[in-house]
């Protein structure tokens, strides 16, 4: 008899161990599925452990935990991108490429993308999927703050923007505050052209 109970809490002992693994697999699951974004912006501040960058809209605050994965450390001008959780808690903080455009972007989880066209018909071709062609430049008009080395800084409709003049950037004269200023740019806010706004031109960001 002895034996007999000895063995049922082995066995249970056992069994305890073995769900442990398992629980851990679900927990982790339910972690990665969770929706996060991508934030891309220009780093105004560090306070503590909210890192502070510069929105379409205003100021967006990023807060660093424990668990944040942080490959440098930044100062105020650095452009940032921070992929984060819904409330802005950040999963990992590292120096924006310089394809990166500035800007929130929603990440779509895998489960949630579209799922693959079926295979047509034998003897069929298979229809192209429909591709939108993406903009590769827009035009900014707007009026000049401030010329900052090599940004030009603009009053947008929803904020500051800061456009970037590469040794690349056409420049058609020296221009100062108030200034109302063209900008052929790319996506990224490189610009291509800078030049002054003619009257017909309309404040805002146009995409071509």
């Amino acid at each position: 008899m002895r034996v007999s109970v000895a063995f049922v809490k082995i066995l249970s002992a056992v069994c305890v161990l073995l769900l442990i693994p398992v629980q851990s697999l679900f927990a982790q699951e339910g972690t990665s599925a969770q929706p996060t974004k991508t934030i891309v912006g220009d780093l105004l501040d560090v306070d503590r452990d909210f890192y502070i960058v510069r929105g379409e809209v205003g100021e967006i605050q990023i807060e660093a935990t424990h668990k944040t994965e942080i490959t440098e450390e930044f100062g105020y001008g650095d452009r940032i991108k921070a992929l984060v959780l819904m409330n802005n808690k950040a999963l990992k903080i590292e120096r924006a490429g310089p394809d990166d455009v500035a800007g929130v972007t929603e990440n779509v989880p895998a489960s949630a993308q579209a799922p693959e066209p079926q295979q047509a018909a034998k003897g069929e071709a298979p229809a192209p999927a429909a591709q939108p062609k993406q903009p590769e430049s827009k035009t900014i008009v707007g009026d000049l703050l401030d010329v900052d080395r090599d940004f030009y800084i603009v009053r947008g409709e929803l904020g500051e923007i800061q456009i970037e003049a590469t040794g690349k950037t056409e420049i058609t004269e020296e221009f100062g505050y108030g200034d109302r200023i063209k900008a052929k740019v790319l996506m990224n806010n490189k610009a291509l052209k800078i030049e002054r706004a003619g009257p017909d031109d309309k404040p805002g960001v146009h995409t071509e």
